[in-house]
């Protein structure tokens, strides 16, 4: 029951970005995904039972993903029969279809938790194979060891393509915004890991899992989950600067620095939590 609520409410809030002309329709869909990404955090108040109704919620959300991404389809052919121009469905499409990985890492998660609970770290592993590296890849998805294995680092490098080449359509703006966003989810996900996953370190299970079905190690790329998170940023960064047509000009300038300031704030965020977290791991 739970499940279909939040797909129909998720869903529903959507639909009005059919209504929303440019450049609207590009600030209505940053508020919609960032408001998506903070609303996972929300069953982590459930106080009736540990984290009990979890898996429904975030199941609600991947369908509601879903749906989202085959509406934004659906507008593509019939703005391009009918309306000429079906770019702001293209960038909505590929920017839903980034999300899906964003949504189904705390519904893995949630799972993880389950088994976490009544097997400990040494019964993690689950027989499935298949499972049990879906698992891992979520797992190094939320916390951000997205080149950690080679065998997983296309999958991240697409997420990354199809991410930004979907915020591209919507403007300069919301490509500006859509970097903060990356950082804020970063933020959410890892703060899911830690907390689903607690007592133990997301690392402890990753070993857990590597050990029991091994992937193959990227052995170019060493760089920790931060270093990681801030090179993508400030290359990405970079990209955009150099395509944008003087973003240093006139009102592009203000809207570029205004952009900019909560960008490097998230990125100020990251990097000091993310440095607590290392203390209080290193001193229980």
């Amino acid at each position: 029951m739970k499940r279909g609520l939040y797909t129909t409410i998720y869903t529903v809030a959507f639909l009005p970005y059919i209504l929303i002309a440019p450049p609207l329709d590009g600030i209505f869909l940053a508020a919609y995904v960032t408001a998506v990404v903070f609303s996972l955090l929300f069953p982590l108040h459930n106080r009736v039972g540990p984290l009990a109704s979890a898996s429904g919620r975030y199941a609600g959300v991947v369908v509601a993903i879903g749906a989202v991404s085959f509406i934004s389809g659906q507008m593509i052919v019939i703005a391009g029969l009918f309306l000429g121009d079906p770019s702001k469905y293209v960038g909505s499409l590929f920017v839903f279809l980034s999300l899906i990985p964003v949504v189904l890492a705390p519904f893995r998660l949630s799972r993880m938790r389950e088994r976490v609970k009544t097997r400990g770290i040494e019964g993690f592993a689950v027989a499935d194979e298949t499972q049990s590296i879906l698992d891992h890849f979520f797992l190094d998805f939320s916390t951000q060891n997205w080149f950690r294995h080679g065998s997983f680092s296309l999958a991240f490098l697409a997420f990354l393509g199809s991410y930004y080449y979907g915020w591209s359509f919507l403007g300069l703006p919301a490509l500006v915004y859509s970097m903060s966003l990356l950082v804020l989810t970063a933020v959410v996900l890892r703060n899911l890991a830690g907390r689903f996953l607690a007592p133990y370190l997301p690392s402890e299970l990753a070993e857990q899992l590597e050990s029991a079905y091994p992937t193959n190690r990227l052995k170019v790329f060493r760089a920790g989950p931060r270093t990681t998170l801030v090179t993508v940023i400030v290359l990405s960064f970079l990209a955009i600067v150099s395509l944008a047509q003087d973003p240093f000009t006139g009102n592009s300038f203000w809207i570029f620095l205004l952009l900019a300031v909560p960008n490097a704030a998230y990125l100020l965020v990251y990097l000091v939590t993310g440095h607590s977290a290392n203390k209080s791991s290193e001193n229980p």
